[in-house]
């Protein structure tokens, strides 16, 4: 049996995410601390060597610099197929 799960990515906008944390004076460390993520996540979002995040982790982010998630992030669904793996042994 395959079951079809939706979730989000959320795709960054690499220059909202700068100017919010420069108009804060928000370092990549200071930032990560404030979200409670990891400083090498904000880091690679900052500096464009990933584009992609979890909703969660967006959702941190934006927290800590006080703006909507929308404004830094555009949340995307994923549809993934998983079977069933109950199904699959019993066959």
């Amino acid at each position: 049996m395959v079951e079809q799960v939706t979730h989000f990515v959320a795709e960054v906008n690499r220059q909202a995410l700068r100017n919010a944390m420069d108009f804060h004076g928000f370092s990549r460390r200071k930032t990560a601390t404030l979200a409670g993520v990891s400083a090498a996540s904000v880091g690679n979002l900052a500096g464009g060597y990933r584009t992609q995040c979890s909703a969660d982790t967006a959702r941190k982010i934006a927290k800590a610099l006080g703006v909507p998630t929308a404004s830094l992030f555009l949340l995307k669904p994923v549809t993934v197929n998983h079977t069933d793996i109950h199904a699959k042994r019993a066959a």
